[in-house]
């Protein structure tokens, strides 16, 4: 069994009695107005074309589907990246994309875009790579299939290293300046991308972006707390 990577903070200790056990929970978890918590809906999320690069991605995506070529978005093995898979594909598939989707083995491929995919990729002649839930470190591969002629939108939450690959667009929170709130997961930024492709709000998705966002560990604030009360 895995360990634990995180500890509880306790605001209230000691055993309390059934009748407050609920009023305790939400001091713990630092939840003083519980009705707004709870409530909180599609007011509490962000536009997306806050997100850098955005209006870019979009416009590819849609040129991509104008021609009928072949797309392919390229995922994690966890429940954040197949999830966030699930809803790009689903959002696309409702504009007739031709696209394709793909992720790693854990074992044998390890995490996220890696050059044995790419060879794969470049070899069944996908015009357009966008992956989600990886990506933001993916310097070769990226390069490489930028070499051959293939763009890549990169969707991504993770930890940024250095200098950025030279993707055609690189939609991430952490490095958006105007997007108010950074701890979105990969699938939550999959979202964002889909519903500024497909122009509406795609409420029969949110239950798979609430799924990513709680089993991917993501603070319940904000943004995260709206996704999970309206999945």
């Amino acid at each position: 069994m895995l360990k634990a990577k995180y500890g509880w903070e306790l605001s209230v200790d000691g055993i309390v009695a059934d009748q407050d056990i609920f009023n305790h929970i939400l001091k713990n978890r630092g939840i003083d107005d519980a009705d707004h918590f709870f409530n909180m809906g599609k007011e509490s999320l962000h536009h997306p074309f806050l997100l850098d690069n955005m209006t870019k991605a979009v416009n590819r995506i849609l040129l991509a589907i104008s021609l009928n070529d072949p797309i392919i978005i390229y995922g994690d093995y966890d429940c954040d990246g197949i999830t966030a898979i699930s809803v790009l594909y689903r959002a696309l598939k409702k504009l007739n994309a031709n696209v394709h989707y793909d992720l790693p083995d854990r074992f044998s491929d390890g995490y996220g875009l890696n050059l044995k995919a790419v060879d794969d990729i470049i070899q069944k002649g996908y015009k357009l790579v966008i992956t989600v839930d990886n990506g933001i470190t993916c310097m070769d591969e990226v390069e490489k299939l930028q070499k051959a002629g293939i763009d890549c939108i990169i969707t991504d939450h993770h930890e940024p290293k250095g200098v950025l690959p030279p993707a055609f667009a690189i939609i991430h929170a952490k490095i958006s300046d105007n997007y108010p709130w950074k701890e979105l997961a990969g699938v939550a930024v999959a979202y964002k991308l889909a519903v500024a492709v497909l122009g509406n709000d795609l409420d029969e998705l949110l239950d798979l972006v609430m799924i990513g966002t709680i089993a991917d560990l993501m603070p319940l604030k904000d943004a995260n707390q709206a996704i999970v009360n309206l999945g």
